[in-house]
């Protein structure tokens, strides 16, 4: 399937179309074609909602991997002989961690890269290596086949939103950019959730054919310009900025960037991805007292929950950041902090466990406000970073998503308790989570209006710290 798929992705209708409207920067002095082109975002509406369906189909099937193992870590650790202390340290821990890290680590590459070549090959690349690994777990009959197997699916996973990104970025404008990345949040969501059932259907998307988007189309200071260069009788100007290793640095110069990736990336990983999404489901089962189904329902009810949040966040946040843009770090900021409360109450839950119905929906509430911020700061890292270096950007936003499954098992490793450790990294998590993207508040607009000129001027990324 990703095969052909990748062979029909460009048309040579697209091909044409793209070397006639390659230009300069400033654009010529000479008319032509382009010049009296429909202009990109007035066909914007089809071709966006096109591509980004396909990309969010393909993203549903590589996030279908991620949680797969979660509701059987006793099964998995009986089967490889393993105790408890084994379980939560090889499986939980060893393995969550590599499948996260090693992820992340290559990810910095891969937006390197998305910023130099073609992210449609790219994205179809990913897509066959993820596959193709998944598929090969069904051989695997020791503990170190699976998890180096898991591995390879982790790279591919974290590689995938990475490319994601940087491709929705120059599909959306400001105006609907966070709409865009709550419905593709919610398919990464979805993707969580239902990976046992959406596993390994990639057939159909056989016969669905993509085109690159032009980079940096949908900015505000690009279309002035392009529209003033039509106007005039000249040539369409294009963005000609390129990925070099020296603007890697350069991303940090953003303070919002700062702020979200040690925000997100270090301490969101702790409350859902260190534990919810890693020990919740088998701790409910294990240590009180809830069947395997009762803890799959509860489950359940956390991804309802995301998946509800995401959409909701992606279209809520988007009115409010056209009314006020830095509104949007107050909401996401607040929500993730008041997560902390149904995520204790998950942790401290008393034995006999209480109704069913209640544990739920305290699920269902975590899920609702941790999840808030997902499509907001990547929207908001679109909005403030050059469209090369987007790509990097979510690259070290998802550097630090395995210490929470790390610091767990370190932690019961040493010799504390399930339940200490739980307690420490969700509190630690929320609350520096929420307090870093609440300071995004003072810098967001600064450092997307800073952007804008910088387009204006034909500018690209800065190097370094220059």
């Amino acid at each position: 399937g990703p095969l052909f798929f990748q062979r029909i992705l460009v048309s040579p209708s697209s091909a044409r179309m793209d070397s006639e409207e390659t230009a300069p920067l400033l654009g010529s002095p000479k008319g032509g074609p382009a010049a009296a082109r429909t202009l990109p975002w007035s066909r914007q509406p089809s071709q966006g909602g096109w591509n980004i369906a396909i990309y969010i189909v393909l993203t549903l099937f590589i996030d279908a991997h991620k949680n797969i193992l979660a509701p059987n870590l006793t099964a998995i650790a009986d089967e490889f002989g393993m105790d408890d202390k084994e379980r939560d340290v090889m499986i939980g821990g060893a393995m969550s961690v590599t499948f996260v890290l090693v992820g992340d680590v290559v990810a910095l590459f891969f937006g390197y890269v998305s910023g130099t070549m073609s992210r449609v090959t790219l994205f179809c690349a990913i897509q066959l290596v993820a596959q193709l690994a998944g598929l090969a777990v069904v051989w695997t009959t020791d503990y170190w086949s699976l998890f180096w197997l898991r591995t390879i699916t982790g790279v591919m996973v974290a590689c995938t939103g990475v490319v994601n990104m940087s491709i929705i970025g120059d599909l959306f404008g400001t105006d609907a950019r966070f709409q865009a990345m709550g419905i593709q949040q919610l398919v990464v969501a979805l993707g969580q959730g239902l990976g046992q059932i959406l596993a390994g259907f990639v057939g159909p998307v056989a016969f669905f054919t993509l085109s690159e988007p032009e980079r940096a189309g949908q900015e505000k200071a690009m279309r002035e310009k392009i529209e003033k260069a039509t106007s005039d009788g000249g040539q369409k100007p294009t963005y000609e900025g390129s990925m070099t290793p020296a603007k890697m640095l350069g991303v940090f110069k953003v303070p919002t960037n700062t702020l979200i990736i040690i925000g997100v990336g270090v301490f969101g990983s702790f409350s859902f991805g260190g534990f919810a999404f890693t020990f919740l489901h088998d701790y409910l089962a294990q240590d009180k007292g809830m069947s395997v189904h009762e803890s799959t329902l509860v489950l359940t009810a956390l991804h309802t929950g995301i998946c509800v949040s995401v959409v909701a966040s992606g279209f809520g946040a988007q009115e409010l950041y056209n009314r006020w843009r830095p509104s949007v770090a107050l909401l996401m900021g607040g929500a993730t902090i008041l997560a902390l409360v149904p995520l204790m109450y998950l942790i401290y839950l008393p034995l006999p466990a209480p109704a069913l119905a209640a544990i739920s929906a305290a699920a269902l509430l975590a899920g609702l406000l941790h999840c808030i911020e997902r499509p907001i700061i990547r929207a908001v890292l679109i909005n403030v970073n050059f469209p090369e270096t987007r790509g990097t950007a979510l690259a070290y936003l998802k550097f630090g998503r395995s210490l929470g499954p790390g610091i767990i098992a370190l932690l019961i490793h040493s010799g504390w308790t399930r339940v200490d450790s739980f307690t420490l990294v969700c509190s630690v998590g929320s609350v520096g989570t929420g307090c870093l993207l609440g300071a995004v508040f003072f810098t967001l607009e600064a450092d997307e209006d800073k952007l804008q000129n910088a387009l204006k001027e034909g500018r690209t990324a800065p190097e370094h710290f220059e």
